[in-house]
């Protein structure tokens, strides 16, 4: 399974290689952090902080229909965005294992609005920002269903 990352034109202070080999001999030489319901389909990263060790992540996918699956920058250099379908996480590069599950999901939508230092997330139903912080917000329900974004002035 190829993830794409995006960039959404932020600056990153780390490097991510997805999906690497399995190590022969089991053991991947940094530690390594287990995220999802189950892990029957995953999206395994070594994570390189520029100026941290390395770490490796693995999340469990549930990618059908519409769902999102993929990892995309956020304002902050040192956060990351995985988005596995049913869910959304925001990894904090510099700190192995801090991972915060975002409050929304299914994820059918990742943008960054024009003129904007936002991630925007969403679901059929709801919207969350990301902002240099972290999580920003999270709307009430917007919709009864089927979540597009679209331009506009």
């Amino acid at each position: 399974m190829t993830t794409p990352f995006a960039d959404l034109g932020f600056v990153i202070s780390y490097e991510i290689e997805v999906n690497p080999e399995f190590p022969a001999g089991g053991d991947w030489g940094a530690p390594e952090f287990r995220f999802g319901r189950h892990l029957s389909n995953t999206l395994t990263m070594r994570i390189r902080p520029r100026v941290a060790k390395e770490w490796v992540a693995s999340f469990a996918t549930q990618a059908s229909g519409v769902l999102i699956t993929g990892l995309f920058a956020c304002p902050n250099p040192e956060q990351l965005l995985v988005v596995t379908g049913d869910d959304a996480y925001l990894v904090r590069v510099l700190e192995p294992g801090k991972v915060e599950d975002l409050p929304i999901g299914p994820v059918v939508a990742v943008q960054k609005p024009p003129g904007t230092d936002l991630v925007v997330i969403g679901s059929f139903t709801h919207l969350a920002a990301i902002d240099e912080v972290g999580l920003r917000w999270v709307s009430d329900r917007l919709f009864l269903d089927d979540l597009e974004f679209t331009k506009g002035p």
